[in-house]
């Protein structure tokens, strides 16, 4: 899952998420990701960077940066 991955390299822990009560927000989210136009885009990101942009292709971006303040 390319938004769990994307979370795990800028310090975001799939488990807090959880642990908050999000884990129907991160399904949804990651359906999206699944779905998105940039998918290739990301992947090529994910694989050439330690800490990749996403916020300029990323549909999940407000989700991502929403999650800092509460994990």
């Amino acid at each position: 899952m390319l938004i769990g991955e994307m979370m795990d390299r800028h310090g975001l822990d799939m488990k807090s998420v959880i642990d908050h009560g999000l884990e129907d927000e991160l399904a949804c989210r990651a359906r999206e990701c699944m779905g998105c136009a940039n998918y290739e885009t990301c992947v090529g990101r994910l694989r050439s960077c330690e800490r990749p942009t996403y916020r300029d292709i990323c549909p999940n971006a407000k989700f991502i940066d929403g999650l800092r303040p509460q994990i």
